[in-house]
């Protein structure tokens, strides 16, 4: 099965020399690194069409489904698009600070493909702050802030997988890049997110910067 829409992710495909047809898909899907030689194509369905994601970003989505040990698994794929003057030098410095992220314990997001401006990644859910995720968001602010990172309102670059695990997905020019000197601006805004618990994360804050 195939569904496609008029500026869909599907005119990723087209515009890369591949058909809208099962055996064609399957292997950008297969360029893409988003499924291996021994998954097969079952569907193809595009679901979001472009649309303005950020200041830097469209974006568009697809599901598909595929068989993986006999079973059929599906897996929703996010694009996005840099529209930047350079869309390819800023998404080096998209996979630059992704990277400076993880080498520091930040968990960002997977990227199956990333090249000529343009981002697959898996599919993320919109996350608001809560005291559930407290402990691990002054674990970040902490990381951010040690790199020199000015980001004000990091919380705003995370979604949650489907564990529900906080994921870093924005690498853009609102985190800007690191530097030399300790910020405390991602801290900072941990402290405006849970005033009602101020003295617990000053307290928290305290230790963890130490």
């Amino acid at each position: 099965m195939i569904f496609v829409k008029d500026k869909g992710a599907s005119s990723e495909i087209l515009k890369d020399g591949f058909q809208l047809n099962l055996t064609e898909i399957e292997l950008w899907l297969l360029k893409k690194q988003i499924i291996n030689a021994e998954q097969k194509l079952v569907s193809y369905k595009d679901v979001l069409q472009w649309y303005r994601g950020g200041a830097e970003t469209y974006i568009a989505s697809f599901e598909i489904e595929i068989i993986v040990d006999s079973n059929i698994l599906q897996k929703d794929i996010i694009l996005k698009a840099l529209v930047t003057l350079t869309p390819e030098i800023s998404l080096k410095n998209w996979e630059k600070r992704r990277k400076i992220l993880s080498d520091n314990n930040i968990p960002v997001s997977n990227w199956y493909y990333w090249g000529d401006g343009l981002i697959l990644e898996e599919k993320y859910f919109h996350f608001k702050p809560d005291l559930d995720h407290l402990s691990k968001l002054l674990l970040i602010a902490v990381a951010l802030d040690k790199l020199g990172f000015s980001t004000l309102h990091f919380t705003s670059a995370l979604m949650v997988n489907v564990k529900n695990e906080i994921v870093f997905v924005d690498f853009g020019f609102d985190l800007g890049d690191p530097s030399k000197n300790y910020t405390v601006t991602a801290l900072s805004h941990i402290v405006e997110l849970f005033p009602e618990q101020k003295y617990e994360v000053e307290t928290l804050i305290a230790t963890l910067a130490n």
